[in-house]
């Protein structure tokens, strides 16, 4: 019995409403005690005010100045303004509680002591606003690191998720099915330095989807040799040269890492919506890095159709990975596609600094 009852008082502590609720009973018994010596209406009565001060500090703090001045804001002159709304409203409400008080010894004609001394009760409801608006800040914080844990606890389990959807979808079947294909007539037509070749290109592809890729960040090198062996394989699909072209410049002067196969689907879908058997068809891809970005862009030739909306222009490719580089990156991405008659450009950049 004494258990339950502890696990219930514990868990009444813990609550901020019921902790809140039971500090404002204690202040209010405190300063009905000390003023009951001048009244049963003024015993009654100066607790209020108190109350007041404190209930309408807390609203002002944990409702309005916080989120709306503070939190929220990542523009270092809203913490100019946050404090100086604080200093408006502390004084408002101090000198609102001075003339509440004076109104109220008037009007039920009680001498106070101290009543005399502005400055004391200056001095009074400043420290009760200002001790109020500490414990609320404090509250306000630890409430947002409490929300940010479980956020991000959440975003980390569906980055993972994400992760993982996303790279055992990268190397389909229907890709291994052509690079076995195009290995095989190598062999058949007894090119074998150049199945050895493919080979050995595909065995890389495989031991960087397996293994490198099972780190989040991967370096852009590594990166930019399985965009090439990719490209490799699917020129060998034809028996003549194409227009195809990858070209990668690294500006930095330290070493890039960026997720893994993060430009994958992009490359995919030139290639898949590229008529490469019709002539003047072609598939260009460029990345570029330096220390403030990585910019790619693809762009490729396409049937000519009617101009889709913007609605009905991103494939399930393109939403997956957009909500992948969300999670990545927020809001230091930009991801642009131009959809014209009859070609497709896709443009992906991603803010470093």
């Amino acid at each position: 019995m004494a258990k339950k009852t502890n696990n219930l008082v514990r868990k009444f502590l813990l609550s901020n409403r019921n902790l809140f609720f039971l500090v404002l009973a204690g202040v209010y018994i405190m300063i009905f005690v000390e003023t009951s010596g001048y009244g049963l209406v003024a015993a009654f009565m100066f607790p209020l005010l108190f109350i007041m001060v404190i209930c309408g500090t807390t609203t002002m703090t944990l409702k309005v100045l916080v989120p709306k001045l503070l939190i929220n804001q990542k523009d270092k002159r809203y913490i100019f303004y946050y404090l100086l709304c604080s200093l408006t409203f502390s004084g408002i409400f101090t000198y609102g509680c001075i003339c509440m008080e004076n109104w109220l010894c008037n009007l039920f004609d009680i001498t106070i002591v101290h009543h005399e001394n502005e400055d004391e009760s200056e001095m009074k409801y400043s420290g009760v606003i200002w001790f109020t608006y500490f414990i609320c800040n404090v509250i306000a914080f630890r409430r947002k690191m409490q929300e940010d844990s479980r956020r991000n606890e959440i975003l980390s389990v569906e980055k993972k998720e994400m992760e993982m959807k996303a790279l055992k979808s990268q190397i389909n079947t229907r890709f291994l099915h052509n690079a076995l294909n195009n290995i095989y007539s190598m062999i058949y037509f007894e090119n074998k330095d150049e199945a050895a070749r493919y080979v050995m290109k595909l065995s890389q592809m495989l031991r960087y989807v397996l293994d490198d890729c099972e780190a989040g960040q991967v370096p852009m090198e590594k990166e930019i040799a399985y965009i090439e062996n990719y490209i490799d394989f699917q020129k060998a699909r034809f028996d003549t040269d194409k227009d195809i072209r990858f070209s990668s410049i690294q500006r930095s002067t330290g070493a890039i890492s960026l997720p893994p196969m993060i430009f994958q689907p992009l490359i995919e879908n030139c290639f898949k919506y590229c008529p490469l058997d019709n002539a003047g068809s072609y598939v260009h891809i460029n990345l570029e890095a330096d220390d403030r970005q990585i910019r790619f862009t693809g762009e490729n030739t396409q049937h000519k159709i009617e101009p889709l909306p913007d609605k009905k222009r991103d494939g399930i490719g393109l939403k997956n990975l957009d909500r992948r580089l969300h999670i990545l990156y927020r809001g230091n991405y930009e991801l642009n596609i131009h959809d014209k008659e009859d070609v497709f450009r896709v443009e992906l950049i991603i803010n470093l600094s």
